[in-house]
């Protein structure tokens, strides 16, 4: 074999890796053509908006008489360009796998392959170059490194060598184009219409301020704090705006809103955000309007399809026999319903059928749930009670167990991709669907019982006795022993509760009473009949006691064996509270949220709406930015904003694929003006190695009439690069966490 050839060999070998994950790119997109087609589309998106900011660079530049080296679309951290395009005399030389961009020195042997396509031009002086991560790009000007201090040159056309103001000009480019394609997006979406949840109130949380404040449903919020994005007579102020207006405000702070009732009336109204259970930031208590449809097949979880029996795309037209036309009726039916003890919500449903195009009538039915605690308004999960028919406290059944002191963060993504390789996952000892019979010391115990064990036994062991069906469908009697876990006090002093880990609702499909809260009545007793009528559930339980409120009911009974039957007399008071067992859907039916559509009357509407826009979107991202300055390191279970809500490139692709799959390319592309946005909000921070890094650098020579010497900028340099790489690491990690269920 010849040097020649040896020398081919040899380069060809150092391009294997990158032409084996070519290879695999191009498996993975034949074999998955339904997700890749998202995947490419959303990626295609992402690189538009770079291109956008770094077109502004490039034409500034040229406008400047700055040449420019390289326009690259895409990052190669570690492996070549996927090509490169470059004008030559009489044609285009196209370089396949560039190691190098921009390269002068030896363009033939930093490639895999290089050919020329004739044409009739002359030579250029910009090579183009296309990256495999089309999250990113640069632009490459003579004099003038993004990764370290400016080069020195003589030649005028240098970056370098041009003034102060040509230099922040070309640097603020590609900010500036970011807003303009922002503007371009918005404005041209304006004209043709695109859909969003409007501030359209579908429904309110009782007792919370909404509901003091008398909003109802229907209600449409206009103007927050003054704010109403009014266009010829149209608010476009959409449901973003509510939730943002309870994230962003400030502590105790009021907000003013003006609402405009069914009838066409306005009021004014003020409401503080407070806190509510399992919401991770203050709410006022509006829920945003849904229609009656289920969600369409394509973006199911498959999770509900097994749960619930439905398919996607059913419009729900009764439940449990009750008709509705929208999510108010909706809402009204299940409470009747709940007030009477439904074993089951059934729901009547029309769906056209693809192939006939007749409408066919079905139905699905979701299982209710009965809390174990009730809660008195206005206290808090700590002084939540028991769950009772008058007296007569149902036992517990376990919802669902996750083991809290099983591992967390970085040591839970490995264990998980552990498990994925192999690794078998221990058998959790406790079940969902397992009845508690005893904890601790406690036999038959009940919710605030079974609360008061487990602090008792804080960060120890504690012995649990369970009954679970096994194959054949009987109950067998268990014993586990489970780790218990209690935070450390917080900042504040207060002691947070011990966890066992599990979630706790009322078992109700038998009529086995854990305890009797008033009057004497064995723990663990099974009760017969109800005012001598046979009960075989505790929803019948509960009926027969909102029944007879106000009356004096004989309760049969027996504990043990049969033979020890005994009765008792129940006096049950008028009280609302008499019954505090109440039941509710244990799974939501995933109704599509109502949409509608913002639409411009003509150009200067459009134009003015997407200036509207830009405004609202850079307001947004510089709120952000102050709330994660405020209190950084903020943790999920804080009313903050921290690092750990930032999204990195595989969050943003993860949001852009489920907007593309759910609600289809409009959607996408406004999000997609969002996001050139934020880049232009993150490319102004004062960061070196970023635009506005940069732009202080020269903001500060133009004072002091010299640049910034070469070592300060070395040390900037280095020093934002490691923020950036920091932070890069930081939200990507993040991103798989998320993206992994954690």
């Amino acid at each position: 074999m010849s040097d020649k050839n040896k020398e081919q060999l040899k380069k060809l070998q150092s391009y294997l890796p990158t032409l084996l994950l070519v290879l695999v790119a191009a498996y993975f997109i034949g074999s998955n053509w339904d997700k890749a087609q998202y995947i490419i589309i959303t990626l295609f998106g992402f690189g538009a908006i770079v291109f956008i900011h770094e077109l502004g660079h490039f034409l500034v530049a040229r406008f400047c008489d700055i040449e420019v080296e390289t326009f690259a679309i895409g990052f190669a951290i570690g492996t070549p360009f996927l090509f490169g395009v470059k004008r030559v005399e009489n044609g285009y030389r196209v370089r396949l796998l560039p190691k190098t961009s921009g390269e002068k020195k030896d363009p033939e042997g930093d490639c895999l392959h290089i050919f020329t396509i004739p044409a009739k031009c002359k030579a250029g002086e910009t090579e183009y170059c296309i990256g495999p991560m089309p999250l990113g790009g640069f632009v490459k000007m003579l004099g003038q490194d993004d990764s370290g201090p400016v080069e020195e040159s003589e030649d005028p056309r240098s970056f370098a060598n041009k003034t102060v103001s040509q230099r922040m000009a070309v640097i603020a480019a590609g900010v500036t184009f970011n807003v303009i394609g922002a503007f371009l997006i918005f404005a041209v979406l304006a004209l043709i219409g695109f859909n969003k949840m409007p501030a359209k109130v579908g429904g309110v949380l009782s007792g919370l301020p909404a509901q003091q404040a008398g909003l109802e449903y229907g209600d449409e919020i206009v103007e927050i704090n003054g704010t109403n994005m009014e266009v010829d007579g149209k608010n476009n102020l959409d449901f973003s705006h509510i939730m943002r207006a309870t994230i962003f405000s400030d502590k105790d702070k009021p907000t003013s809103m003006t609402v405009q009732k069914s009838d066409g009336s306005e009021i004014q109204v003020q409401m503080t955000p407070v806190k509510y259970p399992g919401a991770r930031f203050p709410i006022f208590g509006i829920d945003p309007m849904e229609t009656m449809q289920v969600i369409p097949a394509k973006i199911l979880d498959e999770e509900y399809t097994k749960l619930l029996g439905i398919s996607g795309g059913e419009k729900v037209t009764a439940i449990g026999g009750i008709g509705i036309n929208n999510s108010d009726e909706y809402k009204k039916a299940i409470a009747t319903l709940s007030k009477n003890f439904t074993k089951e919500y059934v729901h009547t449903t029309e769906a056209i059928d693809p192939k006939t195009g007749e409408v066919v009538a079905g139905d699905f039915s979701v299982p209710s749930f009965v809390s174990a605690i009730y809660t008195p308004q206005g206290a808090g999960f700590k002084d939540s009670l028991d769950a009772a028919a008058f007296t007569l406290v149902p036992r517990l059944k376990v919802g669902s167990y996750s083991n809290p002191t099983a591992p967390k963060g970085f040591a839970a993504l490995i264990n998980k991709i552990a498990c994925k390789f192999g690794k078998k996952t221990p058998e959790p000892k406790i079940k969902s669907g397992d009845i508690i019979v005893k904890i601790g010391r406690v036999e038959f115990p009940s919710f605030t019982e079974f609360r008061a064990q487990v602090q008792e036994y804080a960060n120890q062991n504690i012995k649990i006795a369970l009954l679970r069906k096994n194959a054949e469908g009987i109950e067998e009697r268990i014993e586990v022993e489970v780790p218990t876990f209690q935070d450390k006090p917080k900042k504040d002093g207060k002691v947070t509760l011990a966890k066992v880990g599990v979630a706790l609702e009322a078992e109700m499909d038998s009529t086995i009473v854990a305890r009797i809260l008033e009057g004497d009545l064995p723990r663990g007793a099974t009760i017969l009949t109800i005012d001598n009528e046979p009960v075989s559930d505790f929803y019948q339980i509960a009926q027969k006691i909102e029944s007879f409120k106000g009356q004096r009911v004989p309760v049969v009974y027996y504990a043990g064996e049969r033979k020890n039957a005994g009765s008792i007399a129940l006096d049950i008071p008028e009280s609302p509270q008499a019954v505090t067992l109440a039941t509710s859907m244990k799974y939501p039916v995933p109704f599509t949220r109502y949409q509608r559509e913002y639409k411009a009357d003509g150009i200067f509407s459009a134009s003015k709406l997407s200036v509207y826009l830009i405004g609202d979107t850079l307001g947004q991202s510089i709120e952000t930015l102050k709330k994660l300055l405020s209190k950084p390191f903020a943790q999920k279970d804080e009313s903050s904003i921290g690092t750990k809500d930032l999204s990195g490139p595989i969050g943003i692709v993860t949001m852009s694929y489920n907007l593309i799959k759910g609600e289809g390319i409009t959607k996408f592309i406004y999000f997609m003006g969002m996001i050139s946005c934020f880049l232009a909000v993150m490319n102004l921070l004062p960061i070196p190695v970023v635009d506005g890094g940069h732009l202080v650098l020269l903001i500060i020579e133009k004072i002091k009439g010299s640049p910034v010497s070469m070592l300060a900028q070395q040390i900037l340099t280095y020093t934002g690069l490691a923020l950036l790489g920091t932070l890069f690491i930081w939200v990507t990690y993040n991103d798989i966490l998320r993206a992994l269920g954690f």
